[in-house]
Order: structure tokens, then C-alpha cells, then sequence
């Protein structure tokens, strides 16, 4: 989560709100009443009984790519590639 919407008057205003991760281990999270705010600073969510994850450690998944190259061209059947030389001998 990078935003979180606050409830705070213009005095009290942060110029941001720090969560230290530091300390996670895999599987560890942190949710939003978790989070110290300054003096004044409530959050939206919390009023509202949404106590959402803001950060999550875990293991990155693996990703399969094809492997197949792209830029190979199909193969071409015989009958075809017969045409294309014969048009190539005529431009000759």
C-alpha cells in the first residue's frame, strides 16, 4: 500500500507517514493499526473497521517464460517454399 487516506486538521498535517520494515521476516505483515501516526492523525480505514495490510514479505513465485525465440520464423511448407524459389529464379 503507498496511500492511505487521513483524518487530521492542516496543523497537524505529516509531510509523510513512516513504516519501518526492518524487522519483517518472510511472512510477516503489517496492517494499517500497526502503523505509529503522529499526534492528531487518524486513519480513514480504521474508522471505518478496514484494518488492510500495508506491507507483506513473502517468497517471490516462480515465473515460467517460454522459452521459444520470437523473432524464429514458422516453418514453411515444402509446397510453399517450392513457390517462393520459383518466383525467386523469375526475378533473376
Amino acid at each position: 500500500m503507498t496511500d492511505v487516506e487521513i483524518d487530521v486538521l492542516p496543523k497537524n498535517l505529516p509531510e509523510y507517514i513512516e513504516v519501518d520494515c526492518s524487522k519483517l521476516e518472510l511472512n510477516d505483515s503489517i496492517h494499517l493499526s500497526e502503523i505509529t501516526l503522529p499526534e492528531g492523525v487518524t486513519l480513514v480505514a480504521l474508522e471505518h473497521g478496514d484494518d488492510s495490510t500495508v506491507v507483506a514479505v513473502h517468497m517471490p513465485k516462480v515465473v515460467v517464460e517460454d522459452t521459444a525465440d520470437d523473432d524464429t520464423p514458422a516453418e514453411v511448407p515444402a509446397s510453399a517454399q517450392k513457390a517462393t524459389d520459383e518466383e525467386d529464379d523469375d526475378k533473376k
